[in-house]
């Protein structure tokens, strides 16, 4: 884990040298629809996480790995929904001030494409941490129509014992 985040950081940082160049209206635009992507990576993990590990939700110790996956990309999802308002609410005020970056602009526009870079790379992993366990889940749905299936196949006990 701390590999991947190293060599994510790094990656963001030669991306934001690259970057430095894009304007600040095509960063925000990047922005949103990272904000609006890792919202829907969250939805669903929050949804295969209700419909799938609901018992797991419910007790004290979690079991599965697919659980922790799940969590742990919801946990990345979030992060990059905050980073992506703080970004957002942090153009917001500095357009509102008085002062002229100068120099700094293209320090500035290069950190925020590295952050940005960094969001779509932590999404990516997310997405690769939720699909493994949604086919999972998919599998243990079909497994439990065939067993309801072979259920309704046997002869019904009778209540009254007889």
């Amino acid at each position: 884990m701390k590999v991947r985040i190293a060599i994510a950081g790094f990656l963001s940082v030669v991306a934001g040298w690259l970057g430095s160049a894009v304007p600040g209206t095509a960063l925000l635009a990047l922005f949103d629809l990272l904000n609006m992507t890792a919202g829907i990576i969250f939805g669903v993990s929050g949804a295969w996480i209700a419909l799938v590990h609901s018992t797991e939700v419910r007790s004290e110790t979690p079991q599965t790995g697919r659980f922790r996956d799940l969590m742990r990309s919801m946990l990345a999802s979030g992060a990059i929904i905050v980073a992506a308002l703080a970004v957002r609410g942090a153009q917001a005020v500095a357009s509102s001030m008085e002062f002229d970056a100068g120099s700094l602009a293209p320090w500035l526009r290069g950190a925020a494409f590295g952050d940005w870079s960094f969001g779509v790379l932590a999404l990516v992993w997310s997405i690769f941490a939720t699909v493994p366990s949604a086919l999972f889940a998919l599998g243990e749905i079909e497994n439990r129509r065939e067993h309801q299936k072979i259920i309704g196949r046997l002869p019904r006990k009778r209540r009254d014992g007889s």
